[in-house]
């Protein structure tokens, strides 16, 4: 989606009370913008990385399997 105020930036949007956002701007910091814990903001001009993507989109389409595995035990 497109963040209020942002029309350079499209918004990569996440679950808010999961720690996502916070883990994707300590491995990532200038990289992207943030919007609170809520939103990843990609520019839309220019080249992305695709790495950071795949891994941020990954990390959200797996939190909840990684989070019960991790309290099992696996």
């Amino acid at each position: 989606g497109q963040p209020r105020g942002r029309a350079d930036r499209a918004g990569l949007y996440f679950i808010c009370h999961t720690p996502l956002v916070g883990e994707f701007r300590a491995l990532f910091g200038d990289l992207f913008d943030y919007e609170g814990n809520r939103a990843v903001l990609l520019p839309l001009a220019g080249e992305l990385d695709r790495l950071p993507l795949e891994f941020m989109l990954s990390a959200a389409l797996t939190y909840h399997l990684r989070q019960r595995s991790a309290g099992r035990g696996w």
